[in-house]
């Protein structure tokens, strides 16, 4: 609701604007800041803005912290038909991912399952925004990706995993929304606890623990020498391993430990991407056909309150276009604060409805 948070609205396009503006200035290419525009709006606008443009400034202070390669020569090293592996570069993920699932989805028309990895990378934004598109194109995705340890296994006294996210979309006939699921191996998203910390609130007690191991309800303390409790505990803990193996080791990135999305020139972490060409099993009529069935059973379980993941994306993507995006206070402080120092008009153009 409107009233929640002290904020404004804000048009899509002039976002776009704003975003491409301060990553140009901070040194982007015009091709990667393309990309990574497209990428944070895609997040704000789908209800993910912890992914979206409140990275912008983060993304900026790598940049300017000279970890970031800004003239990254994206390119495909392997393609042996059901596998493919991109180099990145040094550069943010969102050119590289695009280019990996490019490749995989022409191999799974061939294949019928096809793998890509990116190697060299940084941060790609929501894994979400990779399988909502290869889910468009008719195909079954998965997606996942390293990232900075934050994650304490079960029994451990450090983070050594990171918060990988993960991310699967089926395709549906007609158009229709994906089912879609992601999410981090860990309790939350660091992004949900940047998010919480901007505007002053307590989080769950079981999230994470500060700096010396106590469990705390403040998200400063995790994001500050803390650490995440793993998802369903010892469940989280062990799919994180098997992501890290997918997304890192794989992929001949940097892992565990050694893993970060803003830092290391050469680049930090890698991204795994698995597509799947539901014709090769089934045909396609009878898939689409079963998956319906599958919603129904699902949706007559309950009393309306169930809802199927991943449904809602386009109606929250509506909304964004009718009603504008909104930003809190400390967001555009925030935003305009990095503007101020790039020496850029911050945003100012208010959508009021």
């Amino acid at each position: 609701m409107r009233g929640e948070l002290s904020g404004s609205y804000f048009k899509v396009e002039d976002l776009a604007l704003f975003i491409g503006d301060v990553l140009l200035t901070a040194g982007v290419k015009p091709a990667d800041a393309a990309a990574i525009t497209s990428g944070l709006l895609a997040a704000t606008t789908s209800g993910m803005p912890s992914h979206g443009i409140e990275r912008l400034s983060q993304y900026v202070e790598s940049i300017k912290g000279g970890h970031i390669n800004l003239n990254p020569q994206v390119r495909v090293l392997t393609n042996n038909g059901a596998t493919s592996l991109i180099d990145a570069d040094g550069g943010y993920g969102f050119r590289p991912s695009g280019l990996a699932i490019d490749e995989a989805c022409k191999n799974v028309a061939i294949t019928g399952i096809a793998i890509a990895g990116v190697r060299n990378s940084h941060h790609f934004g929501p894994a979400s925004i990779f399988t909502r598109e290869i889910a468009s194109r008719g195909f079954i995705g998965i997606a996942s990706s390293t990232s900075s340890p934050r994650v304490v296994g079960t029994g451990g006294k450090r983070p050594v995993l990171g918060n990988n996210p993960l991310s699967i979309a089926i395709p549906r006939n007609n158009s229709l929304d994906p089912i879609l699921i992601d999410f981090a191996t860990g309790m939350v998203a660091i992004g949900r606890l940047r998010q919480a910390a901007r505007r002053g609130e307590k989080i769950p007690i079981d999230w994470g623990f500060d700096a010396l191991g106590n469990a705390t309800d403040n998200p400063e303390s995790i994001i500050n020498g803390g650490s995440l409790s793993p998802m369903g505990g010892h469940k989280g803990y062990g799919l994180g391993i098997m992501l890290e193996v997918l997304a890192g080791i794989l992929t001949g990135s940097p892992f565990g430990e050694n893993a970060h999305p803003h830092e290391n020139l050469a680049g930090g972490v890698g991204h795994i991407f698995i597509v799947i060409n539901p014709e090769f099993l089934l045909p396609i009529l009878d898939f689409n056909a079963s998956l319906e069935s599958l919603i129904s059973m699902i949706l007559s379980s309950g009393d309306g309150a169930i809802r199927i993941p991943g449904l809602n994306f386009s109606k929250t993507e509506d909304s964004a276009s009718r009603d504008g995006i909104f930003l809190s206070l400390r967001t555009i402080e925030d935003l305009n604060q990095t503007a101020a120092n790039l020496s850029i008009t911050g945003i100012t153009k208010e959508t009021r409805l």
